[in-house]
């Protein structure tokens, strides 16, 4: 992946994350999946908050209502990983990546801009390593 892909996903990510906080801001709620989309943009504000178990819960919601979303499934697997839980948040992050392998080198890209420690980054691609590896 060039590095104007991975500014292309990171800019697509937080557009969908602004996009939703409108949505929630706005009230232009039209159906209960679209209130319940609010999760998304409230995990970003609690995680800004160091709230992350607050942060996991949302973004779990958000994932039972739309679990087309794989960028869900990466970013509840970054933020549980980065609360301790590296082994749940790699099962979440190994689903991400079964769709789309790129996930990877989003996550050195999260370490690159400082949003993901690289030691948490580390110990979810050695763990993931593992998980690939035939018994």
């Amino acid at each position: 992946m060039c590095a104007g892909q991975s500014k292309h996903q990171i800019k697509r990510i937080a557009r969908r994350k602004r996009q939703l906080g409108n949505l929630a801001a706005g009230n232009r709620v039209s159906d209960i999946r679209s209130l319940r989309l609010q999760d998304f943009a409230a995990a970003d504000d609690l995680e800004a908050k160091g709230d992350l178990a607050g942060a996991i819960a949302k973004l779990q919601a958000a994932i039972s209502i739309a679990p087309e979303m794989v960028e869900l499934r990466m970013m509840a697997g970054v933020t549980m990983a980065t609360a301790g839980d590296v082994d749940g948040g790699c099962v979440l992050i190994a689903e991400a990546m079964r769709k789309n392998g790129r996930w990877l080198e989003m996550l050195r890209r999260l370490v690159a801009v400082d949003l993901v420690s690289a030691e948490v980054a580390s110990a979810i691609e050695a763990r993931l390593a593992a998980g690939a590896r035939p018994l």
